[in-house]
């Protein structure tokens, strides 16, 4: 089960637009090769399998795992913006994989056009959200589907369980979904390194959202 991703069940303590935070691992690419003969990094959380989260996709930098991301239509990828800040926004080194929970399986997608949200702010995490439009069409079906978004400006009570979806590399799930009653509600964003305990993820509250979404894939 190397390289595979993760599911955790947490609490949800609020959501977020974002906010300032000191540990931004934007230069961290993995690949199958880096987690050789180790024991998967899950903290807190269980293997799945294929189809468990058919929206899931891994996002690759010069073919190496750099964030996760979700599918929302057979074009579009959401995603954290701090997802290319380091490396730049140039669409010819991207990649995305579907279709596996495998960072060496699934198919892969070449990258036409990425979207930073236009107020995001590397020094502050706000607004970290970006759309990435892939090429051919995402086929769905199978172990690929989409994945369900709120309405405009929908509340997420504090205290609902949420479930968090990633690869478990440390550093390596940004950009990756949070899940509450089956809708994509939050995409990580940042927090202390690999779940320390008693501090709190960041996650972009997607429903503040909807309309910069719809207009940037239409």
């Amino acid at each position: 089960m190397k390289d595979s991703f993760f599911v955790v069940l947490v609490t949800l303590l609020g959501l977020s637009l974002g906010a300032p935070g000191l540990h931004h691992p934007w230069h961290l690419r993995t690949s199958p090769e880096w987690n050789q003969g180790k024991e998967p990094y899950i903290v807190g959380g269980v293997a799945v399998n294929d189809g468990d989260f058919p929206s899931m996709v891994s996002l690759k930098y010069e073919g190496f795992h750099t964030c996760g991301g979700s599918i929302i239509n057979q074009e579009w990828i959401l995603t954290a913006a701090h997802c290319t800040a380091l490396n730049g926004a140039d669409e010819s080194a991207y990649s995305v994989s579907v279709g596996s929970i495998r960072l060496d399986q699934g198919t892969v997608h070449q990258v036409l056009e990425i979207h930073e949200h236009q107020n995001f702010s590397q020094y502050t995490t706000l607004d970290d959200i970006s759309l990435w439009k892939v090429t051919p069409p995402i086929q769905l079906g199978g172990v690929v589907g989409i994945a369900n978004l709120p309405a405009k400006n929908e509340e997420t009570p504090a205290g609902k369980q949420a479930t968090v979806v990633g690869w478990g590399y440390i550093y390596g799930d940004s950009g990756g979904p949070l899940y509450v009653d089956n809708k994509n509600v939050g995409i990580v964003s940042w927090g202390q390194p690999c779940a320390i305990k008693g501090y709190p993820t960041v996650y972009t509250r997607v429903a503040e959202y909807i309309d910069w979404i719809q207009e940037t894939i239409r």
